[in-house]
């Protein structure tokens, strides 16, 4: 009986582990985020400079260097060619990141890039706050968006119909101009 036990345990065992472990599939290694998405992410200043000057929206975003969510949004919403379209025309995109001491100017104090994250309220990753083109905030999403759903939330913008409609109403009435 012993002879048998320790058959299983030093032969036996660790080849049906090797077996066993050949039916799950590997794990997958994890993704490199580009250094720059196809987006051309702008600085804070920067890009609030230039919402202004071409009367553009502003996509404000937070991501996180470790974000699993964050390399996502970089990896489908953010190469997705009608996102890309519809940023292009009515948005000018801003990345902070979190741990960004970049100085910038809010509100007319000078404080570093990460500060802005108690500023304007964020406490998760990614999160996205939509200002118009002189800066004021219109609404803030947290979480991650896909790549349809962003396309609608930016058309719902960029179009201004967030100044006569509620999103459902938009969602029915431009069924067609939507991304589906």
């Amino acid at each position: 009986m012993h002879m048998k036990r320790t058959l299983f345990m030093f032969v036996i065992s660790p080849l049906l582990l090797v077996g066993g472990l050949a039916n799950f599939p590997a794990a997958a290694a994890p993704t490199k985020v580009a250094a720059s998405s196809t987006i051309k992410w702008n600085d804070y200043n920067t890009g609030l400079n230039k919402a202004r000057q071409q009367k553009k929206f502003v996509l404000l975003q937070f991501y996180a260097t470790w974000c699993g969510y964050c390399r996502k949004m970089d990896q489908t919403t953010f190469q997705d060619s009608s996102v890309k379209k519809v940023m292009d025309r009515w948005f000018v995109p801003i990345r902070v990141t979190e741990k960004s001491t970049n100085n910038v100017t809010y509100q007319g104090k000078t404080m570093q890039e990460d500060d802005l994250l108690p500023a304007y309220q964020v406490t998760g990753f990614p999160t996205l706050v939509f200002l118009d083109p002189d800066g004021q905030r219109l609404t803030k999403l947290p979480g991650y968006m896909g790549p349809a759903e962003f396309d609608t939330m930016l058309k719902y913008i960029g179009t201004r119909s967030y100044e006569k409609m509620d999103m459902d109403e938009f969602k029915k009435k431009f069924a067609k101009f939507l991304k589906q």
